[in-house]
This record gives C-alpha cells, structure tokens and sequence, in this order.
C-alpha cells in the first residue's frame, strides 16, 4: 500500500489537493494508495512520533502552528527517502524547499496535470527505492525485504535477526554463510552503518546516539563498542547530509 500524507491549515485547499489525490489513486488502482489529512502539521508529527510511515508528503508552506519547511526537516530527521511535495501561493520559499530534498514545488490552485505529473515521478523513485530489498531465508520460507524497512540487522548464533520498522523481528534459520558477507549489500547503500562484530543500524531509524549506544525510533537501543566507535561518525556525517 502506497501510503499518501497531505497537510494544509486551510480546509477549502486540503479538500482540494485530497479530492485530486484521490482522482489519481482512482486511475493507478494497481498502487493500492491511502491518503490521510491533516489540517493541522502537529497532528502529522504526531503520527510521525507513533512510527507512522508515509512514502509522500503533500505539504502546504505557510501554515501558523509550524510551516512546511519545518515538517519537512523533523520528516528528514528520520526518513531519507519519503517524497516530500511541497505547494504554495508564493514562489518565495522554492529554493528553501530543497534543502530538504523536496522533490517539487507546486504552485496553488494546483492543478491535476500538475499533481498528477509529479506524482508519477514519485512514483518511478519509490519503486527504485523498493527495488533495494535484502534476502532472508526464514523457517517461512525465503523473505525479500526492502532496505527502507529495515531499522537493524543483528547476529546470534549462527542465526540473522532483521528488526523491521513496523516492530516485527524476523529470524532467519541456522546461517552457514558470515555475517560480514550477509551485511555486504546493506553497507554498500549509504543508510547502514556496522555498530559491533554483531549489528548493523539503518541510520535513517536512529533517533539519538549516546554513550550506551544507538537509540533506534521504537526505543531499541543498539551497542557501538569500541571496535566500530568510527559508526558515531559516520552517523554525524549521515545527518550533516540530510540537512
């Protein structure tokens, strides 16, 4: 399911963009698309702190309790690949707008072709994103997991624990190849970071580094031990990036 997030303070413009957001779910039935509302951004960020996942933002820029750019930065702070969509009466903020890595900037009244253009441009990016997937084989059979769902990847016995974002925890059966070459596909994308000889940390679920560790978003914690301290680091470099 694809999931959609818009946010505008003003109703007439939230109705607006949903009623065309839903017209575009009407003709790609095959998405399976889910548009929530929001008319206020702290009701967005609250769903945000509950781990809930949009793959796009439509987000309105001025609005008086927090503006869009602001959205979009705690977005960043936890999702690197979300499309965020940002629309406006004024064209003063667009260059701003990509400092988040906003894909667009659409100007109200936004029209169908507009949104929908741009929305199928998203559309080609998330699938390259999915396209990115670890294999595991469980006692279930063979698991094919996109890189973006995946918060940790843990050694233990001979055996690999992959920690999803939806708060699943998925064994694989006794392992007979390494650990370092299971992780070989995760530390070549730029999101994963080894912490010890056993874990390896999706840095886009990190919410803070501290001296126990990393504490991921749904409040695991996972270990840096001094073999692997360079992993702090790398998450500062991570996160000077996504600014």
């Amino acid at each position: 399911m694809l999931q959609i997030a818009i946010c505008d303070d003003e109703a007439e413009d939230l109705k607006r963009i949903s009623h065309l957001a839903a017209a575009y779910a009407e003709a790609h039935p095959e998405l399976n698309i889910a548009c929530s509302q929001f008319l206020s951004p702290c009701n967005l960020l609250e769903m945000l702190e509950k781990n809930r996942h949009f793959d796009i933002y439509l987000l309105d820029i001025l609005m008086p309790e927090l503006d869009g750019l602001s959205v979009g930065r705690v977005i960043r702070e936890s999702d690197s690949s979300a499309t965020i969509i940002y629309l406006s009466f004024s064209s003063d903020y667009a260059v701003e707008s990509y400092r988040v890595r906003a894909q667009d900037y659409l100007l109200k009244p936004v029209t169908q072709e507009a949104l929908f253009a741009t929305l199928d441009e998203a559309i080609k990016t998330i699938d390259a994103e999915d396209a990115r997937r670890l294999v595991m084989r469980t006692k279930e059979g063979a698991q094919t997991i996109p890189f973006y769902q995946i918060a940790y990847v843990e050694s233990y016995e001979h055996r690999f624990f992959c920690g999803l974002t939806d708060g699943r925890v998925l064994e694989s059966k006794t392992q007979r190849v390494s650990f370092s070459h299971f992780i070989k596909p995760l530390l070549k994308d730029g999101r994963f970071v080894q912490t010890s000889v056993s874990y390896v940390v999706n840095m886009q679920h990190i919410r803070t580094v501290n001296g126990e560790g990393c504490r991921m978003a749904d409040g695991t914690t996972v270990p840096i031990t001094r073999a692997y301290a360079d992993a702090r680091n790398a998450y500062l470099a991570y996160l000077l990036e996504m600014r």
